[in-house]
């Protein structure tokens, strides 16, 4: 089972942070998460609420596209961090690859209208010696997803489901079906509804199954004990130590 640094290592650092990210690649995980947004300027940045209240302690206010992309993002240290392009997110990944080995990224397409801006940017890297194999995108907005895979067949994508989206599905098989039908190659499922059914069902149709957001080490060994692909943590050095031990 394979470990993915979920917002780079949030429960350690900033979550969608250069730092944060660095600390993951550091720690060699075989892939990094972050949630893509659109500044109001229309840079793509690292960013994952729509709103930036929460995330900056009050400092600001209202939604994070109604902003240029250089707002500060707060953390309890009481100092501030800048929020990151993609690209200076797919450049730092680059300084920290070995003979052409990358870490891969998956990048989720968190906010609306970001399938295409984010394509732009997959196909310079492309073009500058990246391997379609470097990414995988994912989204809770299947739209945007089915969007993404229209302009980047090449690319593989990942079904992201929150709670009423399974609840609306209804179970193991239909979140496969809806896999199948947007071309993915991934269902990436909530822990709380990770079971050892959908991890048979997944991979007796070919998908794999990568959870979130999976912390205690608990339930690190349970993911490992079902089957699961890989999974998303904020605290990829205790989850790497977990598995070894």
């Amino acid at each position: 089972m394979e470990i993915i640094g979920h917002r780079g290592a949030r429960a350690l650092l900033p979550q969608n942070t250069l730092p944060s990210f660095e600390l993951a690649l550091n720690n060699k995980v075989p892939m990094i998460e972050f949630d893509t947004e659109l500044a109001k300027t229309g840079e793509v940045i690292i960013f994952h609420d729509d709103e930036l209240d929460q995330i900056t302690r009050g400092a600001a206010h209202g939604l994070v596209n109604s902003f240029t992309f250089n707002v500060h993002d707060g953390f309890t240290d009481g100092k501030f961090y800048q929020i990151p392009t993609l690209e200076e997110v797919l450049d730092l990944v680059d300084r920290h690859s070995k003979d052409g080995q990358r870490t891969k990224v998956n990048i989720e397409l968190k906010g609306a209208n970001t399938a295409e801006p984010v394509s732009t940017i997959v196909k310079r890297y492309l073009a500058s010696g990246w391997r379609p194999a470097d990414f995988i995108v994912s989204s809770f907005r299947h739209d945007e997803l089915e969007k993404f895979k229209q302009i980047m067949p090449e690319l593989d994508i990942a079904v992201l489901l929150d709670g009423q989206q399974w609840q609306e599905l209804g179970g193991p098989q239909p979140a496969v079906d809806l896999g199948r039908r947007l071309g993915a190659v991934a269902i990436n499922p909530d822990l709380k509804f990770a079971s050892p059914e959908l991890v048979k069902s997944a991979h007796d149709n070919g998908f794999e199954v990568n959870v979130y957001t999976v912390n205690a080490p608990e339930d690190v060994r349970r993911m490992a004990e079902i089957g699961v692909d890989r999974i998303f943590t904020d605290d990829p050095v205790t989850a790497k130590q977990t598995l070894a031990a």
